[in-house]
């Protein structure tokens, strides 16, 4: 499981936010792979991080392609 298939995952639902959990679900990876994946891709704005309280929302940012990310 790599990065790109956290964007692809997102990409699919460019309108919903998804905690750490729920992408860990989704995509059968453990939480801490998701959580560093995204920390990378936050870092250089390839996602959309959000925090509320103690949780993480995660959304992919539309404007982004996924072909410029790759």
């Amino acid at each position: 499981m790599s990065q790109e298939e956290i964007i692809k995952f997102l990409e699919e639902h460019p309108e919903r936010w998804f905690s750490l959990t729920e992408i860990s679900q989704e995509l059968d990876i453990s939480v801490s792979h998701v959580s560093n994946a995204v920390k990378q891709m936050a870092k250089y704005k390839e996602i959309d991080v959000e925090f509320r309280k103690i949780i993480a929302r995660i959304k992919f940012k539309k404007e982004d392609r996924l072909s410029d990310i790759i």
